[in-house]
């Protein structure tokens, strides 16, 4: 609006001070309200729709004529309106001439103006939409750069946790046979915990995966651990069902959350034994479910477990959109549901 204001001032300044005439507010306020019209139409609607049809170097000529014409014809309407008959005559050529040249320039002029200010918002748009890209580019370049770094402290963790894995493993089976036939119970705990640890740190394939029937080996391994350090007094059941040695999962998931029913439920009750159940359907769609009393403490931290966490950030790297983990936590059992589409 300031602008405006600016561009009329002038004009009716110069013309005040070249012609020593002076137009009335009226005319002042209908003819800047046509050219304003015209300005915005041609900046706004004429030449977008020019440029972006198909041939644009074919529709905006004839669009710029059609405007120009509409122009002239509200122009004479408005010239009859406002001026007195005889200065409006348009009988003789000379007066047609004087209108047609006077005012063809006036709208070529002000559509000149328009086509500079579309041009400049034009630009404007490109270099803000530039600055954009390039920011969002910018951002890209970091979130890889902390890719890269998180990648190579995690290499640098998995590294550490290797340190001579078979010295371990050796240490394990040592103490296995030495107290084999005095303690033969501890001695099997020590191999199915090594067990457990081999396949958590050597078993799986290149691209990260390894066959489901080899974490349900560990699953049993793992209750079996359990019961034995309770002295079998857990009441648990495990099942599966379906082909679980042709399908293949990233590991220690369906591990991780086994070892989640340890840590928070009451497995005592002889009546409401403790279920984990493990399916694969005939599409690759593998289920995996769990139940169990809570332990009365463990109402409030149960659904904040890092591990469960720590599952759902593996799940949504290696199967975004793929799987769904449905959790119940009632107020006396917890209920867990997880659906992988292997394939």
């Amino acid at each position: 609006m300031g602008g405006w204001l600016l561009f009329i001032a002038y004009e009716v300044g110069f013309i005040s001070l070249s012609t020593q005439t002076q137009l009335a507010l009226k005319e002042l306020v209908v003819y800047y309200a046509l050219n304003i019209t015209l300005f915005y139409v041609h900046a706004l609607l004429i030449m977008p729709t020019g440029i972006a049809s198909r041939r644009p170097y074919l529709w905006l000529p004839m669009l710029i004529l059609a405007e120009l014409l509409i122009y002239l014809l509200i122009k004479n309407q408005l010239d009859r309106w406002l001026s007195e008959p005889s200065i409006t005559d348009r009988s003789s050529y000379l007066a047609i001439k004087r209108f047609l040249v006077y005012n063809t320039f006036r709208g070529i002029y002000i559509s000149g103006i328009a086509t500079l200010y579309w041009a400049i918002r034009r630009m404007i748009r490109f270099i803000r939409i530039a600055h954009i890209s390039e920011t969002e580019k910018l951002k890209v370049l970091k979130d890889k750069a902390e890719l890269e770094r998180d990648l190579i402290e995690a290499q640098n963790a998995h590294l550490r946790l290797q340190i001579n894995p078979h010295f371990l493993f050796n240490t394990l089976n040592f103490i296995h046979n030495t107290y084999y036939k005095t303690a033969r119970e501890a001695s099997e705990c020590i191999v199915l915990l090594a067990e457990i640890l081999r396949f958590a740190l050597e078993d799986q394939d290149k691209d990260g995966k390894i066959l489901v029937s080899h974490e349900a080996e560990q699953i049993v391994n793992f209750i079996e651990l359990n019961q034995v350090r309770y002295d079998h007094t857990l009441n648990l059941r495990f099942t599966t069902d379906g082909d679980l040695r042709r399908n293949r999962l990233i590991p220690l998931i369906l591990l991780t959350l086994t070892e989640n029913v340890f840590k928070h439920a009451y497995l005592k009750d002889q009546q409401h034994p403790a279920t984990i159940h493990l399916s694969i359907d005939a599409d690759h769609t593998l289920h995996f479910r769990t139940w169990n009393i809570k332990r009365q403490q463990s109402a409030v931290k149960r659904l904040r477990s890092l591990g469960i966490d720590n599952v759902i950030k593996r799940l949504d790297h290696y199967y975004p959109d793929q799987y769904q983990l449905t959790i119940n936590n009632r107020e006396d059992t917890y209920e867990l549901h997880l659906t992988v589409h292997l394939c």
